[in-house]
């Protein structure tokens, strides 16, 4: 499962041109991608001994137009995705205690540090006590995580971040599918508005000419 979850992710990569993991091919029209994305899917087939691969995805409502664009586009690379659609209290529910196989879910940054979503897969915050509802454990991530805590040096600190990123990816407990991007419109008149990384409006250097 662990290597299918890989695959997937790769896959992803492969077929979705504004999704860049340094692995897509430079094709305007994603042909090659899906190519090799059906190439890998292959292979994975003829190591474990599988005819399909099936997988269930589970949602709310809310979001079916998206799991259901997932579904299209893993079908044209041989993988049958089904969709488990519940109510969102079900779904908070199965995720905090491990039942479903694969889940939809989002993470929105209350303050603006890294730690904010790295420490969604620190094995001390193991859902339901915390917020790592993958349950993804590793030794590594959790000794470099925790250093974290009392490294005052910022540079040294993205540096460790930037391997806790890339220990997420190389393990693959989650598929990244987007990521929100966030647009202010202002009159012609205004200056100092600008974004920031959990969308705060913050007035405080913004004024008129």
């Amino acid at each position: 499962m662990k290597k299918l979850i890989y695959t997937l992710l790769v896959i992803i990569a492969l077929t979705n041109n504004s999704f860049s993991a340094g692995t897509a091919s430079d094709s305007s029209d994603g042909s090659s991608n899906y190519t090799k994305a059906k190439k890998l899917i292959k292979e994975y087939k003829t190591e474990n001994k599988k005819e399909k691969i099936e997988l269930k995805l589970t949602s709310d409502a809310n979001y079916l137009d998206i799991v259901e664009f997932i579904q299209r586009e893993l079908q044209k690379i041989d993988i049958d995705l089904s969709i488990n659609i519940v109510p969102a209290s079900t779904l908070r529910q199965g995720k905090s205690n491990g039942k479903f196989e694969m889940f939809r879910a989002s993470w929105i940054a209350d303050y603006p540090d890294s730690e904010n979503y790295l420490s969604l897969f620190y094995s001390k915050n193991l859902a339901p006590n915390g917020p790592n509802y993958t349950h993804f454990q590793n030794n590594e991530y959790d000794k470099l995580f925790e250093s974290t805590y009392n490294e005052q040096n910022s540079t040294k600190r993205k540096k460790i971040y930037q391997i806790l990123d890339s220990l997420v990816l190389k393990n693959s407990p989650i598929i990244p599918l987007y990521y929100d991007k966030v647009m202010r419109f202002s009159q012609m008149n205004i200056e100092g508005l600008t974004t920031n990384p959990v969308n705060q409006l913050n007035l405080k250097r913004v004024y008129k000419k």
